[in-house]
């Protein structure tokens, strides 16, 4: 900076000269442009400074969301670190419909693949909204969306720990535990869906491209009030033990049923 209000001066003071700097003090007509100077090129570095601030901050990089993202991941990670040593070489990974495990895997594999999903999902989420969501909406829309990532990244810690919870001798209800784990998830989606409006999408086709805004608006109100639904009759399979997974079964299907209702009456009706 001193260099550049330098060059200025000398560039003003018509000969640049160390007698020229040395009278700095008695030449009247380089004073003005000297602090001239100065204060646009303070001011032209504080605005640059602010835009590339907000630039971060829009598209995610300082939102506290991501700081809590990074802490679930690496709390996975710590986790399987912790237990490692402790766990025998093969550990089950897949339960059938009797809750009995049916499927097993090393454990190298099965304590790092969730932790490594989380980080994706974390990385790729995050993502997102900057490359869908209009500028001016950005915090709104990622507002919203990390809400679901939040829930999501901690239905995968539940999985997680519930998967070393069992090789370590604890015995759970797996479709009690699954339920639990997946109310809040669907609930959570329902919640993004309802808040999330189309117009906030700078490209349509991430909408719903065959529906004009208002439409739109209306059939994520009706896809969201299902998976909210959904995600309440799952919390009330956690406490069920015996219905738990028929309660998982049928709440997912009936999300599937209303969302092919919901969308086939609205094109229907957009064709009439």
């Amino acid at each position: 900076m001193r260099m550049v209000i330098m060059a200025a001066i000398m560039a003003r003071g018509g000969g640049g000269s160390n007698d020229d700097f040395g009278r700095f003090g008695d030449n009247q007509a380089i004073l003005p442009t000297f602090y001239c100077e100065r204060t646009a090129l303070g001011l032209c570095l504080k605005a640059r400074h602010n835009d590339f601030i907000n630039d971060i901050e829009i598209y995610g990089a300082m939102r506290p969301s991501g700081f809590i993202f990074m802490f679930l991941v690496a709390l996975a990670y710590v986790i399987s670190a912790a237990v490692y040593e402790s766990l025998p070489e093969s550990i089950a990974t897949h339960w059938g419909g009797g809750g009995q495990p049916d499927g097993y895997s090393p454990k190298h594999v099965a304590l790092s693949i969730i932790p490594a999903t989380m980080a994706f999902y974390a990385l790729l989420f995050s993502l997102i909204p900057r490359f869908v969501a209009k500028k001016e909406y950005l915090h709104l829309f990622a507002l919203y969306f990390d809400r679901f990532l939040f829930t999501l990244l901690l239905f995968l810690l539940g999985i997680h720990i519930f998967i070393i919870s069992w090789a370590m001798g604890y015995r759970m209800d797996v479709a009690m535990v699954i339920s639990a784990l997946m109310a809040p998830l669907y609930y959570s989606i329902g919640h993004m869906l309802e808040n999330l409006d189309p117009a906030w999408s700078k490209r349509k086709k991430y909408a719903w491209p065959q529906f004009d805004d208002k439409t739109s608006k209306k059939v994520q109100e009706q896809i969201a009030q299902g998976f909210k639904l959904a995600g309440i009759a799952m919390l009330m399979g956690a406490f069920l033990p015996q219905y738990a997974m028929w309660v998982i079964i049928i709440a997912n299907v009936a999300v599937c049923v209303w969302l092919f209702a919901v969308l086939a009456k609205e094109f229907l009706a957009a064709r009439i």
